[in-house]
């Protein structure tokens, strides 16, 4: 009954790879303009198979993003873990964190976006805007260090382990540093704005 079912989908599997592979052309041109978030590479002369589109997301934000973009109705998900983190390994082999540094690396950043071949421009369209809009979130932790930063300097002049010039030296450098990265999230997401509305 199965093979019944499936055979007819041989007749559309080259129609239905080429269409994903379109898809992920498309997501990977988007998703370039988001700062920490990027697409798994595929090896040089090989062919992917285009089942899933994982993504790997920097700086342990990843269930975050999970989140946010299941509360804007768009249906990411985690299907790659640390198989060793597994209570039955854990228990049976002893297996521990830091056991597979890479892998566990891998499993805690790495979610899958909605990919299927019938999936709509605007499906899409609506699932990048959504990560786009973790620029925002980064422009604020930004801000948010530099205000920190500027925080424990003046605590620091306050208490006489530095002076006033000193101060002012390092007030200079944080706010070069956080013009420097809050540009360059700007700059990033103006020039991909008009990408991500037009299909």
């Amino acid at each position: 009954i199965q093979a019944a079912m499936l055979l007819p989908q041989l007749q559309r599997l080259e129609a239905n790879h080429a269409r994903r592979s379109r898809l992920a052309a498309s997501y990977e041109a988007r998703l370039a303009a988001i700062p920490g978030v990027r697409p798994v590479a595929t090896r040089p002369g090989a062919v992917h198979a285009r089942h899933l589109f994982p993504v790997m997301v920097d700086g342990g934000r990843r269930d975050e993003v999970v989140e946010a973009l299941g509360r804007a109705s768009v249906g990411a998900m985690v299907n790659y873990r640390a198989i060793h983190r597994n209570q039955y390994f854990s228990a049976l082999l002893g297996y521990g964190p830091g056991t597979f540094p890479i892998a566990e690396r891998f499993g805690d950043s790495v979610l899958s976006l909605p990919f299927f071949p019938a999936m709509t421009e605007d499906q899409r369209k609506k699932m990048v805007k959504v990560v786009h809009s973790m620029g925002e979130d980064a422009r604020v932790s930004v801000r948010n260090v530099r205000r920190e930063a500027i925080e424990s300097v003046k605590k620091a002049e306050k208490a006489k382990e530095i002076t006033e010039d000193d101060t002012e030296r390092h007030e200079a450098v944080i706010q070069k540093l956080t013009d420097t990265y809050v540009k360059s999230i700007d700059d990033t997401a103006a020039a991909k704005e008009k990408d991500l509305l037009t299909v």
